[in-house]
């Protein structure tokens, strides 16, 4: 994948988007993330008329065509959430939290996750009638403007430390290093505010959602998607093993922000296990994508770390 942008006025920005098949996109995208204008050449315009090789094609590059103007520009076109920055920060927030202050912020999440694989455990909202998966979600905010704070330095930093760091079980701490060689005190970064729960799951008609409440803080920097697990489980009873889990499922995410925009993952997340539910899906059913939601999957170069040493 490549990007070239072309020009810029007062509401959107234009770029060349060349994707894995050498195809040209010719793309406007608004501010707030809107694709104003798509074009090229070689694919039907419309989905329903293309393969699913070429609706991925299509897909990525207006995934890249967005996260290129937010990281080159500046401008708002994804929130931190859906970059493979923020699930990375705040994982590396999480994994710094002592375990008190853990099941203070997630405590909730944590009694709906266990409902989930223990029989004696009550449900905080009742279980959806699905036909698939099943995610329960959770918006994370932290106590700083991450929106401002991911500038062109910060962003390439990162980026650089996450390709560099091969030691996947010690990447929370390399993402903390990266912030503070760009002058941000990685120290200070806690959690502000967690939403309420809410629920994506699958139906035989499509997919169906009950959005959390947004809290007043702005735009969200993470958002849990985590889906019962099978056995064994022992591991993620106690808060701290679940702790864990959730810096894990975090980093997984940007491994997904990563896949869904066409690029090669860094190598330090390169690890198998649950990352969103979209990309979980695509995996699932598109043969263009590796199945790395499985943490027995047999895939070149990813492996499931050490859970216990992402601990600080």
């Amino acid at each position: 994948m490549d990007a070239i942008i072309t020009g810029e006025n007062d509401e959107r920005v234009g770029l060349y988007v060349t994707d894995n098949a050498g195809v040209e996109h010719w793309i406007e995208v608004e501010f707030d993330g809107e694709i104003q204008y798509h074009e090229q050449e070689v694919y039907p315009n419309k989905g329903s008329k293309r393969s699913d090789e070429e609706n991925v094609h299509v897909a990525q590059s207006r995934r890249f065509a967005r996260y290129h103007v937010y990281r080159e520009r500046g401008h708002p076109t994804l929130e931190p959430w859906q970059t493979p920055e923020g699930p990375a920060i705040v994982a590396a927030s999480i994994a710094d939290l002592p375990t008190e202050t853990f099941e203070h912020h997630f405590g909730t999440y944590y009694q709906q996750f266990r409902s989930t694989i223990d029989a004696d455990s009550n449900p905080v909202i009742d279980p959806p009638e699905a036909d698939g998966l099943t995610a329960y979600l959770q918006y994370v905010y932290l106590d700083i403007d991450l929106e401002s704070l991911l500038g062109q330095q910060v962003v390439r930093s990162l980026a650089a430390v996450l390709e560099a760091s091969h030691d996947r079980a010690k990447v929370t701490q390399a993402i903390r290093e990266a912030l503070e060689q760009s002058g941000v005190n990685a120290e200070s970064f806690t959690i502000a505010d967690v939403s309420d729960l809410g629920v994506l799951y699958q139906t035989r008609t499509g997919d169906e959602k009950r959005d959390p409440r947004r809290s007043d803080m702005g735009a969200p920097d993470a958002r849990l998607e985590l889906f019962p697990i099978d056995a064994p489980w022992e591991a993620y009873l106690p808060v701290e093993g679940f702790q864990m889990l959730v810096v894990h499922h975090l980093l997984c995410q940007t491994r997904d922000c990563y896949l869904q925009m066409g690029l090669e993952p860094p190598a330090s997340v390169k690890i198998l296990g649950t990352g969103t539910f979209r990309q979980t899906v695509r995996n699932e059913h598109l043969e263009q994508y590796e199945p790395v939601h499985y943490t027995d999957s047999s895939v070149d170069s990813y492996r499931l770390p050490d859970l216990s040493a992402l601990e600080r």
